[in-house]
């Protein structure tokens, strides 16, 4: 038996494309996080505090209004994919591509709000989100479609390619220009039109000849059906993870989001890492019986436990040295940098058993989940933000991390445990 084989064994993996897949993620993972800390670390450089945070809460406010978009589609597509419904991804295209002109009135909204209130920099910059996010949204329906046919290969290829030139973008205008409305500007329209190209590429090269006629009636209703629930799940969640930026804005303005910025920037591009790695699960979760689940249920979640405290630990020496070398602009808020590096040791976890639930549509299960989840966040962030300021929003996030993972670890189980008793 080869050490790879062994490897193999003791893992307990049954197919090395679950490894591959994660292992394509990790790739992607890396090369797009150098990108983006370069990026990052010369906007921090060259912008003040105040730049540096009305660049964040613009992404902040965008990231909120897209939290209403179909958050879902992307798991439907890799489920539906997977299981040999290539043709889904004509569909999600269409669908994503009509509810975008939705998002473009919000955008277009708050951007009139922000021109009646004199924040002429915010009205702009928002009038470009409205042209642009939502379409970039759509055409980037070709990454899940590629990861449900397991061509994670090519698409860390395309996606590592399109980061790098959307950062250069942001690079050349920060020098060219100096200026954060034409920052946002030229890095959203070269954002679009690399997902364009991709998404044209990815339609004439991988659908099928027969993938691009109209599927059967029931496939098409259970598409419709697994994208409206998976994006009302989604919602809260995704108005949680921008909510703090928010909130920290009204307390102590765009500096305030600069801090949180810093805070958070480690934790973030690591949840950014295990969300993608959940994907590459999906495929194979969808394809095995929640029995076989069950019985590798402890075995998993330890082995995600003992990752994340490793990774927590390479974080916290990476946190050390990024701010005594790059980021001294930032020095104030390091401590909660370190501290805030706890909560991936539970979002590791609390993605497993969201892919579990995903994989295999426990619908009930989730809405309750991710419902009582974000309330419970979204309040904690208000309450202890409103109170402490960013300590309290670091506080709220690991609280509500924490409570999220026995919650959804313990409904998870019970439904598994239910599965066992229907199939005796």
């Amino acid at each position: 038996m080869t050490s790879l084989e062994k490897l193999k064994k003791k893992l307990r993996i049954k197919s090395w494309a679950v490894l591959i897949n994660s292992a394509w993620s990790l790739t992607e993972f890396v090369a797009v996080s150098v990108i983006s800390f370069s990026a990052q670390f010369l906007l921090i450089k060259f912008l003040s505090k105040e730049e540096f945070g009305a660049y964040q809460y613009m992404y902040t406010l965008s990231g909120i209004i897209m939290s209403f978009s179909l958050t879902g589609l992307a798991t439907s597509l890799v489920r539906h994919v997977a299981q040999g419904e290539e043709k889904t991804f004509k569909s999600a295209f269409k669908i994503d591509l009509v509810w975008g002109v939705v998002l473009s009135f919000a955008f277009l909204g708050c951007s009139v709000f922000y021109f009646f209130q004199d924040q002429v920099l915010y009205s702009k910059s928002l009038l470009v989100f409205s042209l642009t996010t939502p379409w970039v949204k759509s055409f980037s329906a070709f990454s899940p479609f590629l990861q449900g046919k397991n061509l994670f290969k090519k698409n860390t290829k395309y996606m590592v390619t399109i980061n790098t030139v959307f950062k250069l973008a942001i690079v050349g205008s920060l020098f060219f220009f100096k200026s954060v409305f034409y920052i946002i500007l030229v890095s959203q329209l070269i954002n679009l039109l690399l997902n364009a190209f991709f998404a044209l590429r990815v339609f004439a090269k991988e659908l099928k000849a027969d993938s691009v006629s109209d599927f059967e009636k029931y496939s098409s209703k259970e598409f419709l059906r697994s994208v409206k629930h998976f994006s009302l799940l989604n919602v809260i969640g995704s108005v949680g993870q921008f909510f703090d930026k928010f909130v920290i804005n009204f307390f102590a303005g765009p500096v305030g989001v600069a801090q949180l910025s810093m805070t958070t920037f480690l934790s973030s591009q690591s949840r950014a890492v295990i969300k993608t790695a959940g994907l590459a699960f999906l495929p194979k979760l969808s394809q095995t019986d929640r029995l076989e689940i069950k019985k590798e249920f402890w075995f998993r979640t330890f082995q995600c436990l003992l990752i994340g405290v490793l990774f927590t630990g390479v974080l916290f020496v990476a946190t050390e040295v990024l701010f005594l070398f790059f980021f001294e602009k930032y020095i104030e808020v390091k401590l909660l940098a370190q501290i805030l590096n706890l909560e991936i040791i539970f979002i590791l976890v609390g993605n497993y058993f969201a892919a579990i639930l995903k994989s295999h549509f426990m619908i009930n299960p989730l809405y309750f989940l991710t419902t009582m989840n974000g309330l419970v966040k979204l309040a904690l962030i208000a309450l202890l933000g409103w109170i402490y300021g960013l300590s309290g929003i670091v506080g709220a996030r690991l609280i509500s991390n924490f409570l999220g993972v026995l919650l959804v670890g313990g409904v998870l189980y019970r439904e598994l445990c239910k599965s066992q008793e229907v199939g005796s």
